[in-house]
């Protein structure tokens, strides 16, 4: 936040502070953020409260630091921020014992901003600051610490720290949470929490291979990932993914598709050993893999297949076909084999018609056709089988948060290789730089020429926010550090962009080949092409031979002569741009102005202001300007190249516009009007 006026004591605060010398205490009741533009004249220490109030947040702690000032700290998350904004403002609000609450002090930045984003994108903000504020040598100072109305002195907080730093077990808790700690010494499978406030709740640490940790606990990757933290090495896991079923557990469901972290194991799919690598690992330990060529010549006579197979030994392999029966293991048959269908031994009745009765010597006997061959008749299917109701196979295979509102990831049992993670951020525009910092027009200034063939791009001051858009998808990037883009081609046009992955990080490349925007249509699969369709909002990076998924957003141009970079260009925040106040052209000349949207520009509003009274229009009134000239013909005042706007008046003697003082036609006078424009993208 360069340019900022430092902390500005309003005048009600120097009266608090001048009761607290005396005695009174002086007592910090909240923070705000705002967005407001002190109106010109308008003296800081006369304000009594935010020119535009957005945000409050919490003070997280207070001390007196013995030099006549104190400092407040304070944490500024966007958790309840709807809409993002500009922080041009942040007020210090403290109780005057007659007055009630009132602004004490207030630091003003102006035009060089922070932007804070809205909540429920990939930008999560959880930010400490500290606002240094002059007390004198007021000693009874005290501050309501988060939103609990708790008081704490100077001498709570200070001797509550001695005793925590004197006590040998002030960590204990830690230990008994099971929460990471710097140098702790763990095992293979004991799992860890995190103690940062900002890692959500359910992800929770496997040690997969033993050691010390490190002395910061690390940033944590997304579910799923592995991080080596000191010497040992963790895998991040959900505790949501399963209610805690292990890996490789295989059940029965009652739906259509399987279940978050699972997968179909009815139809012997072939996976990915790299999407998959938890589930691979333990398939490889199960007892139940057999070679691919096994389990196809099983699959060739058998309707089903109870094992996986190592698939095409490098990077995929097979999951188990599961259409029949399952069965306990018994004595020489092992698990996964499969046995085909049976019928027990067994007898049935038979009733047969016979042909009289033999009486003799007090016996009977039956008589039977002789030569005669009976059966019972058929009935039944082509099985022996019970009743029963059609259920889906599946196997835990995967860590996979359910659809909480937060991400959902269950795409991953398909084998994408982008998946439906935290990346969908709502944003006003797509596929541009949302802000940085910017002159005093609005419009951006952050890259400019460096030495040689290179750019620089400042985003320590002030970050650069990114997003690309691609199909349904938005990926948000940020860029917090000054970086350099080298390596630029001489005598040519190098077009800059920056690539956003899936964790938001930023990676900034040039290439000479322009940016291509079309509706409709297929994209280029030239080498390092990139195509943007605008109807459907995709994009990809050409290879030689197809056209890779992407997620870059073009950011200005670096046109190169002579080894060096003769010009740097910015592209427009939010696909728009300012044309400040400029001086009309003479009569037939133009009057240019570079807008350097990115595209060719498609919407363009523009106005005449009056700078000296004349016509019945008073100074600072607006005309939109339509271009109408002399004798009812039109002079088309906008026309647009590539990358700039054209205001021509062309031999026409000035712009017709309405007399307000006679209700007729008139010509202004050119010297006593200028013309601004907004030029934005139509998408």
């Amino acid at each position: 936040m360069s340019g900022a006026t430092g902390t500005v004591l309003t005048a009600q605060g120097r009266a608090l502070q001048a009761k607290a010398q005396v005695g009174a205490q002086l007592q910090f009741t909240r923070v705000k953020l705002g967005d407001g533009v002190l109106p010109v004249g308008t003296a800081l220490d006369s304000l009594t409260d935010m020119v535009s109030a957005k945000l409050t947040v919490a003070i997280q702690d207070c001390r007196v630091i013995g030099d006549g000032t104190s400092r407040v700290r304070v944490m500024a998350t966007n958790e309840s921020v709807d809409t993002g904004f500009p922080v041009t403002e942040i007020g210090l609000f403290a109780t005057d014992p007659q007055k009630g609450e009132i602004l004490y002090s207030i630091v003003y930045f102006g035009d060089q901003t922070y932007f804070m984003p809205g909540k429920g994108g990939s930008v999560v903000v959880d930010q400490t600051f500290d606002l240094i504020t002059v007390i004198g040598n007021a000693q009874n100072v005290v501050a309501v610490i988060n939103e609990r109305v708790t008081l704490a002195t100077k001498e709570d907080i200070t001797v509550s720290i001695e005793e925590h730093d004197k006590n040998p077990n002030a960590h204990n808790l830690l230990t008994a949470l099971h929460l990471w700690q710097k140098g702790e010494v763990v095992a293979q499978n004991e799992i860890r929490f995190s103690a940062k406030a900002s890692v959500l709740s359910y992800k929770f640490f496997e040690c997969t291979v033993g050691g010390t940790c490190g002395a910061t606990e690390p940033n944590w990757p997304a579910v799923g990932q592995t991080i080596v933290d000191g010497s040992v090495t963790w895998r991040v896991r959900d505790l949501r993914s399963g209610s805690g079923m292990p890996i490789g557990h295989t059940f029965q469901v009652l739906a259509t598709t399987p279940p978050p972290g699972c997968l179909d194991i009815s139809g012997g799919a072939l996976v990915s050993r790299a999407t998959h690598p938890d589930f691979w690992a333990w398939v490889q330990t199960s007892g139940v893999l057999i070679t691919e060529v096994a389990w196809q010549a099983q699959a060739a006579v058998q309707s089903s297949v109870g094992f996986y197979s190592s698939g095409d030994g490098s990077t995929t392999f097979r999951l188990p076909k599961l259409t029949d029966f399952a069965s306990g293991t018994d004595t020489g048959r092992d698990s996964g084999t499969w046995r085909t269908d049976d019928l027990r031994k067994h007898t049935h009745r038979l009733n047969v018609a016979t042909l009289g009765t033999n009486v003799s010597g007090g016996a009977t006997s039956m008589l039977f056709p002789q030569n005669d061959s009976t059966s019972t008749l058929d009935a039944g299917g082509t099985e022996t089988r019970p009743k029963s109701i059609s259920m889906m196979w599946c196997v835990k295979a995967f860590d996979a948060p359910t659809n909480q509102g937060l991400i959902d990831i269950t795409a991953m049992a398909n084998d994408l290789a982008a998946l439906k993670t935290a990346q969908n951020p709502t944003v006003s525009v797509r596929q541009t730089v949302l802000s940085s910092s910017v002159d005093i027009n609005g419009n951006p200034n952050y890259i400019t020429p460096a030495s040689g063939l290179a750019v620089n791009v400042a985003a320590t001051a002030i970050p650069v926010l990114l997003t690309a858009a691609n199909g349904e998808m938005n990926r948000n990037g940020k860029l917090v550090s000054d970086t350099t883009i080298s390596g630029l081609t001489n005598a040519a046009i190098n077009y800059l962009y920056a690539d956003i992955a899936a964790d938001g990080s930023v990676t900034l490349g040039a290439t000479t080949l322009a940016p291509v925007y079309q509706n409709g249509g297929t994209f280029s699969v030239a080498s390092g092409q990139f195509t943007f369709n605008i109807s459907t909002m995709t994009q990809g990076v050409g290879n030689g031979t197809t056209s890779n998924l992407s997620y870059r957003v073009f950011i200005g141009e670096a046109v190169c002569s002579g080894g060096a970079v003769a010009a740097a260009v910015n592209y427009a925040l939010k696909g728009q741009a300012f044309v400040p106040l400029t001086a009309l052209p003479t009569t037939g000349t133009f009057s240019n102005a570079n807008i350097n949207i990115g595209t060719t520009a498609v919407t363009v509003s523009g106005a005449l202001v009056c700078q000296v009274s004349e016509l019945g229009y008073a100074i600072g009134d607006e005309k939109p300007m339509f271009g109408t000239g002399n004798g009812g013909s039109f002079d088309n005042a906008f026309y647009m190249t590539a990358r700039g706007l054209v205001l021509g008046v062309a031999n026409w003697s000035s712009f017709l516009v309405e007399n307000r003082a006679t209700a007729g036609g008139a010509l202004i006078t050119l010297a006593n009007w200028k013309w601004r424009a907004v030029v934005r993208r139509a998408w």
